[in-house]
């Protein structure tokens, strides 16, 4: 089942979720007009810089295999993520392999 993450309305910021043993850092920042994410796993990153797109995965790569599932914002109307949106009428969600 997915799992929403508690962001907060800030253009700089860095949350912790644990998932099946694992403990993700996810830095969510905003350059520009647009926000980007760096993810680590257990200290290691995994995504860095990787620009959010609204209801479509964080990390493009096969490395969501490892690490059992992927970070997905949830957006209404397909506006991109952007913090002022945050817990209004955007957020963060883990979604298991399974979901996928």
């Amino acid at each position: 089942m997915a799992e929403e993450i508690p962001i907060n309305r800030l253009p700089n910021q860095e949350t912790t979720f644990y998932y099946n043993g694992n403990t993700f850092t996810i830095h969510l920042f905003q350059w520009r007009n647009l926000m980007y994410a760096d993810i680590s796993m257990n200290g290691n990153p995994i995504s860095q810089g990787t620009r959010c797109m609204p209801n479509d995965y964080v990390i493009q790569t096969e490395t969501t295999t490892n690490i059992g599932g992927n970070f997905k914002f949830i957006c209404v109307d397909n506006e991109y993520p952007f913090w002022t949106l945050f817990n209004k009428s955007q957020r963060l969600e883990f979604i298991p392999d399974e979901e996928m």
